[in-house]
């Protein structure tokens, strides 16, 4: 099954909640992640969304942590950011996000010759499990996709929000959420 975006019918289960809920502890993050997701529930959603695709599980090669540590710390560190400037808290939000994930592109998943494609696949806590020899890798950096960081951040957020989310954040904030 191939997504091309967020899934409107098909929604993260009750284990991407736990796994946020979880990873929101761990980091000290549940009171300031409860406030923001109670005033911007669209970014509640986008953060389930991530938990589901990504999981907890994949490390960054540099840091050793889970990417997802990295994506939601920043995420919510630049939301409050511009909560306290006056700025727009779910682009801040929404651009460290994406930012962050894109650490994705510094990893190999993969089960034998098949390969894990965030961009494509389903998300990895449906695939992963399915395939019993998969692993994960770091990419040597001559095997970095020559994929524009711009690009895989667009293509992503294609895939964690849901289009009239996304068309709502595009028209008032423009591609910008994207850029960074």
């Amino acid at each position: 099954m191939i997504y091309t975006c967020a899934p409107t019918t098909v929604m993260p289960g009750e284990a991407s909640r736990l796994m946020l809920d979880a990873t929101l502890r761990e980091l000290q993050l549940a009171g300031p992640a409860n406030d923001l997701f109670g005033r911007f529930p669209s970014l509640l959603m986008t953060a389930l969304r991530l938990t589901w695709h990504i999981t907890a599980e994949l490390a960054s090669p540099r840091s050793g942590r889970p990417i997802l540590n990295h994506c939601l710390e920043a995420a919510i560190a630049q939301a409050a950011a511009a909560k306290t400037s006056g700025g727009s808290v779910p682009r801040a939000f929404l651009q460290a996000l994406l930012v962050n994930a894109c650490m994705l592109m510094e990893i190999d998943v993969r089960s034998g010759r098949e390969r894990w494609d965030p961009l494509v696949d389903e998300p990895l806590s449906v695939w992963y499990p399915e395939r019993t020899h998969a692993r994960v890798d770091p990419r040597p950096p001559r095997d970095i996709p020559m994929r524009s960081p711009v690009t895989f951040r667009a293509g992503l957020a294609l895939r964690l929000l849901e289009p009239a989310d996304l068309s709502e954040l595009s028209l008032a904030m423009g591609a910008q959420v994207l850029i960074a």
